[in-house]
């Protein structure tokens, strides 16, 4: 039993420091592990809070689409006019350049007759 003592007494006295590092990290480690706990805690409620929020915010979607639904005419119509009139003013820009095109040719032509009248009148006199 004196040699068991004596062994222990040894043990200890080599393993103290170590013992008392295994202490305060185990101190550390319990203190961590209440922190966590109390983090999933408050996950736990947001992720109620988050789940009510979700459940109003497709309520809500559902109803802005029903709001949508009373309108579908409404803008289906809208939607032709709006192409209506994107039609009609390419048609309108496309015989307007066309135009455009036509009066700079009649006004060469113009210019070249009354320049050929000229010449012309030049050569009478």
């Amino acid at each position: 039993a004196e040699e068991r003592a004596e062994l222990e007494s040894a043990i200890s006295e080599q393993s103290g420091e170590y013992e008392k590092q295994r202490d305060g990290v185990k101190e550390k480690l319990s203190t961590i592990e209440e922190e966590i706990a109390e983090l999933r805690r408050q996950l736990e409620a947001k992720s109620k809070i988050a789940a009510g929020l979700r459940t109003e915010m497709h309520g809500l979607e559902d109803n802005i689409s029903r709001v949508r639904v009373k309108f579908a005419r409404q803008l289906t119509r809208v939607d032709k006019k709006e192409r209506t009139i994107q039609e009609n003013r390419l048609e309108w820009e496309t015989e307007s350049a066309m135009h455009k095109r036509q009066k700079e040719a009649h006004e060469l032509q113009v210019q070249s007759h009354s320049e050929a009248l000229l010449a012309h009148d030049a050569l009478m006199k």
